[in-house]
């Protein structure tokens, strides 16, 4: 699973990620689970039973890329009205995504992978980590992982066009 981790950022709610985490671990079924964080480095977080948030830190687009092709969950806050692009990042590379509800902001309207919690606490979200982990169905619906599907996975890789990916698939869900 990646998180999107900016310790320093109070408006992704890192301190309830890893709040929400160590509550999976400790009650839920998360022992086959590994847990990295991508967005700003920070020192390995221990999360309980031996299990830790491992820092991968600011990721070129490649390895972000690469990340996101072997990724079955993310989970990303935005404690702001701002749609905030890492969920929609993940989605479209056909990740099952937690992310937040804010105002009038709710992704799980337009995305079928993207799962919004309306409470920002560790228990609600613990529990709907615990429902996409017991979910055997990966990404959207099944459909294989972006890296297999070469032609967006290099339509995000070439320079110029990284948003066009995403933002193609945004515009048509929203038809």
């Amino acid at each position: 699973m990646l998180v999107y981790g900016r310790p320093s950022v109070e408006r992704n709610a890192f301190p309830i990620i890893v709040m929400a985490l160590r509550q999976w671990v400790e009650t839920g079924n998360a022992d086959e689970w590994e847990f990295f964080s991508a967005g700003e480095y920070h020192e390995s977080i221990e999360l309980g039973k031996g299990k830790r948030l491992v820092s991968h830190g600011k990721l070129s687009l490649s390895d972000y890329a690469e990340e996101l092709s072997e990724t079955s969950i993310g989970l990303s806050l935005m404690i702001s009205p701002h749609p905030s692009y890492p969920p929609l990042e993940m989605s479209a590379f056909g990740v099952r995504v937690i992310t937040n509800s804010y105002n009038n902001k709710d992704l799980e309207a337009v995305f079928p992978n993207i799962r919004t919690v309306h409470s920002i606490d560790p228990e609600s979200i613990a529990c709907e980590l615990e429902r996409l982990a017991d979910d055997v169905r990966a990404g959207v619906n099944g459909l294989a992982k972006v890296k297999q599907t070469s032609e967006l996975y290099s339509q995000f890789l070439e320079q110029g066009s990284v948003f066009e990916g995403v933002t193609n698939y945004v515009l048509e869900r929203l038809r």
